[in-house]
């Protein structure tokens, strides 16, 4: 029974968060150009009264996976956008992550997540949008430049990069929620490109991590099964 308690220990130390884990992890990335429509209104997820727009969009992003807290926060977002609406030209990088929605009203998963379900009936961002899984989706901080202008250091800013679905395509949204994106008609940036032009996802990374943690639990069971067939039995050494 003491072999089988120091082994329990050990693989619960091993699982602790003794340190702060680096900047890697599941790597992802998709870019999108040409025509696309921006939302303009009261409502900047209604997309049929939106304006014609073009422009580019270029996401990389790196999911460490789960923490403890947002403060051991290490996803990294890197977003570059050049936006073409009307007479104006918006330049939008969101190179900072937003691990905790500002006003703790849903999760943003530390600031990436891959292939989560959001928005409609999941009470984790608007339910003026449909549910949907995209297949890349961050919340990063805006640095937003109008006609080479700052217009926001420090905007919060979601993108939904998807397959497929009701919002296939890329969806940059700036302030939407606040509408508090000064400099902009009407308060924020929605901006939605209908067709992805390349995306990179991390199947490989993804099955490795899934095939490592089965290999764990394997050999845990194994190890366990050992250690209760070598444990001497209480009633036969009473016994001797």
């Amino acid at each position: 029974m003491i072999r089988l308690l120091a082994v329990v220990g050990i693989v619960l130390a091993s699982c602790g968060p003794s340190a702060p884990r680096p900047a890697t992890g599941l790597h992802a990335s998709a870019t999108a150009s040409g025509a696309a429509k921006a939302a303009t209104g009261v409502d900047p997820y209604d997309m049929g009264r939106a304006t014609t727009a073009d422009g580019t969009i270029d996401v990389k992003v790196t999911d460490v996976g789960d923490r403890w807290s947002h403060l051991e926060n290490t996803d990294l977002v890197d977003v570059h956008a050049t936006l073409r609406i009307g007479g104006d030209t918006y330049d939008v990088t969101i190179d900072r992550a937003m691990p905790r929605h500002p006003l703790d009203q849903y999760t943003t998963w530390f600031a990436v997540a891959l292939g989560q379900e959001q928005h409609g009936d999941t009470g984790i961002g608007t339910a003026e949008l449909p549910r949907v899984a995209p297949e890349i989706a961050l919340w990063g901080w805006a640095h937003v430049r109008r006609n080479g202008q700052d217009i926001a250091v420090s905007a919060p800013a979601h993108v939904m990069v998807m397959k497929g679905g009701p919002l296939k395509g890329v969806m940059l949204l700036v302030n939407d929620e606040d509408k508090g994106l000064i400099g902009a008609p009407d308060g924020y940036l929605s901006v939605a490109w209908p067709d992805v032009a390349s995306l990179s996802l991390p199947s490989s990374e993804q099955a490795w991590r899934h095939f490592g943690g089965l290999v764990a639990l394997v050999v845990l069971f194994a190890a366990f099964l050992w250690l209760a067939s070598t444990e001497p039995v209480g009633g036969a050494t009473a016994r001797s």
